[in-house]
């Protein structure tokens, strides 16, 4: 063999050792990647630092799609061309979000001066809060129960009915049931008042919501042009 041509090997396959030995090392020494749903902490800096967590939550997006438009099973065309419609629907996708962690700092030690006496620490009474000392949280108010709400096409026209006339006031699931293949949407708001929830446009479907409703009248409506009997009233005591 030509020494040249063997020498030229040799280098190929001392660069290829090289490499290898240089990709293992990457992979064995590099962090690890956690599995999703699970928290990530990223280490500190330096002490008094905040560390970074990684959690997964889940929130409701609206996606919207077009849908050729049929009668009697058939597809419509207009100009030769299929006529299509939109449809929307609320969706659950889960989101990676990065929260701080915050650390408790070093504290600091006082000097003790060698002449001063020692007072006794009195002892704490039970019941009582040390002075400096801050507690504070939140509290979710449970949920009391779940009203369903149907939109439908019935004997006289669309209709819209509720599961319950009268509630006490708390925090209720509220449940939209869609029968049927013609688009509905649902605004729920104090008579008179701002609008608390809203389902968007859908067919065939069921979705819900957590809303907190207050002592008065509330109202249920289909705000889509033509369907103004799809109304009902709830009454929050």
């Amino acid at each position: 063999m030509n020494p040249r041509r063997l020498a030229t090997i040799l280098v190929i396959a001392a660069a290829a050792l090289l490499s290898a030995a240089m990709s293992l090392s990457a992979m064995t020494s590099g962090p690890r990647t956690a599995d999703p749903g699970t928290a990530v902490t990223a280490p500190a800096a330096h002490h008094g630092a905040r560390e970074a967590a990684v959690v997964f939550r889940y929130r409701f997006v609206r996606r919207c799609t077009l849908v050729p438009v049929r009668r009697a099973g058939k597809v419509v065309r207009r100009n030769g061309k299929v006529v299509k419609r939109r449809v929307c629907k609320r969706v659950r996708v889960r989101v990676r979000v990065v929260v701080p962690t915050p650390t408790t700092p070093t504290a600091q030690t006082t000097p003790t001066v060698a002449t001063a006496p020692t007072v006794p620490t009195s002892p704490t009474t039970p019941g009582t809060t040390t002075a400096g000392t801050t507690t504070s949280g939140t509290t979710t108010a449970p949920v009391q129960g779940t009203i369903t709400v149907r939109e439908f096409s019935g004997p006289d026209g669309f209709a819209l009915t509720l599961s319950a006339s009268s509630v006490p006031a708390g925090t209720y699931t509220v449940t939209r049931k869609v029968e049927g293949g013609i688009n509905h949407n649902l605004d729920v708001r104090p008579t008179g008042g701002a609008q608390v929830a809203f389902f968007g446009l859908a067919a065939n479907t069921e979705d819900s919501q957590t809303i907190v409703l207050t002592p008065g009248q509330w109202t249920f409506r289909c705000t889509v042009p033509g369907h103004a009997a799809m109304l009902a009233s709830l009454t929050v005591t």
